[in-house]
């Protein structure tokens, strides 16, 4: 039985049998730090039809690295990466582009948001790629990551966001979704 990071892990209990045709499931954790370690940590590897998918959950959800066939697709993020503005791709969850000054009007009431790009005099992307996301489910070939939001500072609403990627022969998927959960 293997873990879902593709290591040997009877004790794991997210263990399951290799995918069809006796092929391990290839999802692990980039840089485990024991064979027993099972959560997807930092970052994690999905590979499968060719393709390798690094994600780094725990950096806004963004993809790490992206390659096909050994040929990056997406630019790779630096070994050193701190900032998700160093990968090639990050989810813009709840809101894209930008807030200006940080506040809008709703409902005849005013909001404000976080200014969160440095000193910059705008709120930038959302919450998003700046919040830690969990692993929901993992198989052969997908991985689907999940961000929540509660309502409280930096946006008024609740909400639930999730990515799904899914690798296949020809194409490599990613579906992002946003539900208000309030």
């Amino acid at each position: 039985r293997l873990c879902h990071h593709g290591q040997q892990a009877p004790q794991c209990r997210r263990a399951r049998e290799p995918a069809a045709g006796g092929r391990p499931v290839h999802v692990r954790r980039v840089g485990a730090r024991g064979a027993g370690a099972c959560d997807f940590g930092r970052a994690g590897r999905l590979e499968a039809h060719g393709w390798v998918l690094e994600l780094l959950p725990a950096s806004g959800g963004a993809i790490g690295a992206l390659r096909h066939e050994g040929r990056d697709v997406l630019r790779p993020a630096p070994a050193d990466m701190r900032d998700p503005l160093e990968t090639g791709c990050f989810p813009l969850i709840p809101y894209a582009n930008r807030i200006a000054h940080g506040r809008f009007e709703f409902g005849g009431q005013e909001h404000r948001v976080p200014l969160n790009f440095g000193d910059h005099r705008h709120s930038l992307h959302g919450l998003g790629w700046q919040a830690a996301w969990t692993m929901a489910e993992t198989g052969a070939d997908h991985v689907i990551l999940v961000h929540t939001h509660d309502g409280g500072a930096g946006w008024p609403w609740v909400y639930r966001a999730e990515q799904r990627f899914v690798l296949a022969a020809d194409e490599m998927r990613v579906v992002l979704s946003l539900i208000n959960a309030g």
